[in-house]
């Protein structure tokens, strides 16, 4: 799936679990960025979906952090 696809945590578990179908060998995967942070939010059962345009603009990473505190992933106090 190309990444400005990814918009919602499930989206990435599907992914995952896709490419699990797929490989042959048992292996490792290290999810950064909005991948990552998708991911924990679906572990935690939160379905809130990326802000539009979220690779764009404002720094990424910014607005990644911003999603992070509204969803619950992260305290509010990251921010200040």
């Amino acid at each position: 799936m190309p990444k400005r696809e990814l918009k919602r945590p499930g989206q990435v578990i599907e992914w995952l679990m896709e490419w699990g179908t797929q490989l042959q060998t048992p292996c490792n995967l290290i999810l950064i960025g909005y991948g990552g942070l998708l991911w924990h939010a679906a572990e935690r059962n939160i379905d809130t979906e990326l802000p539009e345009q979220s690779m764009d603009g404002e720094p990424r990473d910014l607005k990644h952090a911003k999603w992070a505190v509204t969803v619950g992933l992260v305290p509010s106090h990251i921010l200040s």
